[in-house]
């Protein structure tokens, strides 16, 4: 056993491998990019770089899905998302801002939250493209997290006079929905409802190893062995999520 006077005492995660020659190491894949971590961001950062036309790994210690599974699903979106609009909301990207930037305090650049802001309704359309599904169903009354049938709320202080006097309030909290046939995951967590649809566009159910020559599929997940030094040094088990660019 490790002593606690040894600086990894802690943990069994050793000390990064320094390479100093790539042809001097054994290489268990080689990639455009590597995403650590196959959750909601993960996943999105991974299809955005296969639509990008990039070969992509993304790792993950177990099946994926992190705390994006155990979350209430939510998508921060406004400046007049289709769903505001149905629900008879007015919002623009200026309005969004000049709330946001109450809630930042400068913490976060203005120029990195303006962007934010103008592309909010740009991203949520980008996650319905993967089959992400929105609704417009508004929640009526101010709530820390509304009931199921609700899938459009106040998620912030926006309605709140402090804010309100500054920022014309709008709900942008948007909740992802399960498909029709769907399941709840044990526990009820909406955040599947979210991840889930990202990691059924990302990976398709197609055996590489039966049908090695079909030229149409996104990706799978794919058993690899990795090398000892890898295993200990990563502590991750040997699931690698693999994604390709269409060919």
């Amino acid at each position: 056993m490790a002593s606690p006077l040894d600086p990894t005492w802690y943990s069994d995660v050793q000390a990064p491998i320094e390479v100093a020659d790539n042809d001097s190491v054994q290489w268990d894949e080689e990639v455009d990019v590597a995403v650590v971590g196959f959750g909601g961001a993960g996943a999105c950062a991974a299809l955005e770089a296969s639509d990008n036309g990039a070969r992509v790994m993304a790792i993950d210690r177990f099946r994926g899905g992190g705390s994006t599974t155990l979350s209430g699903g939510v998508n921060y979106t406004g400046g007049g998302s289709k769903q505001q609009k149905q629900a008879g909301v007015e919002d623009t990207p200026e309005e969004m801002f000049k709330y946001l930037t109450q809630e930042a305090k400068g913490v976060v650049e203005d120029s990195t939250l303006k962007k934010f802001c103008d592309e909010s309704v740009k991203n949520l359309e980008w996650l319905e493209s993967k089959n992400v599904i929105f609704s417009g169903n508004l929640c009526p009354h101010k709530t820390s997290y509304p009931i199921s049938k609700y899938r459009l709320y106040y998620s912030g202080n926006e309605s709140v006079a402090e804010y309100s006097q500054h920022a014309k309030p709008a709900p942008r909290g948007h909740i992802a929905k399960e498909k029709a046939g769907g399941f709840a995951l044990p526990g009820g967590f909406p955040g599947g409802a979210f991840y889930r649809p990202l990691k059924e566009t990302s990976i398709k159910t197609v055996n590489p190893l039966s049908s090695p020559k079909i030229s149409n599929r996104t990706g799978w997940f794919k058993t690899i062995s990795l090398t000892t030094a890898l295993k200990n040094t990563l502590r991750l088990m040997s699931i690698t999520a693999l994604f390709y660019p269409p060919t």
